[in-house]
C-alpha cells in the first residue's frame, strides 16, 4: 500500500528518559519526498552507525539527533538516521529542509526540558491507564 501524503519528516533528540526520544520539529511532506530526503541523508558519511564500536570509534559525545520519516498506518518510524549534534543541524537543513535557527531554538535547554516534561506526563498517563 502506498500512501502519497501525510508522511511526516522529523528531528528528534535522543534522551535517556524512558529510553526514548522527544520530537523537536516535524512537518508533513509527500512520501516520495520523504524517501528521497532519507536516501540522501543515509549516504552522509557523518551519520552515526548503529553499532557501538562505530559510535565509540567516532568519538561522538553529547546529544544525538535522529532525522527520519514516518508514514500513517505504519508502526513507529519508517526510516531514521542518527547524527551527533554538531552535524545534525547541518544535516537537518541539507536533507530535510529544517532551518538551522529553528533546530537550534528547539534545542534550547528550556525547550528540551519542557518537551521532556510533556513526554514524562504522557508516559505517566499511559501507566495509569494501562497498569
Amino acid at each position: 500500500m502506498t500512501i502519497d501524503d501525510g508522511t511526516t519528516i522529523y528531528v528528534q533528540l535522543q534522551i535517556d528518559v524512558y529510553g526514548g526520544c522527544v520530537e523537536l520539529l516535524s512537518k508533513e511532506v509527500t512520501e516520495a519526498d520523504a524517501l528521497q530526503m532519507f536516501a540522501k541523508a543515509s549516504s552522509d558519511p557523518r551519520l552515526i552507525k548503529e553499532d557501538v564500536a562505530t559510535l565509540l570509534a567516532t568519538g561522538t559525545e553529547g546529544d544525538v539527533l535522529l532525522l527520519g520519516y514516518s508514514t500513517p498506518g505504519l508502526r513507529g518510524p519508517h526510516g531514521t538516521v542518527a547524527f551527533a549534534r554538531e552535524h545534525a543541524i547541518d544535516a537537518a537543513e541539507k536533507y530535510f529542509g529544517f532551518s538551522p535557527d529553528e533546530v537550534r531554538a528547539a534545542l534550547h535547554p528550556g525547550n528540551v526540558a519542557a518537551l521532556i516534561d510533556e513526554r514524562e506526563r504522557g508516559m505517566a498517563r499511559l501507566q495509569d491507564d494501562y497498569p
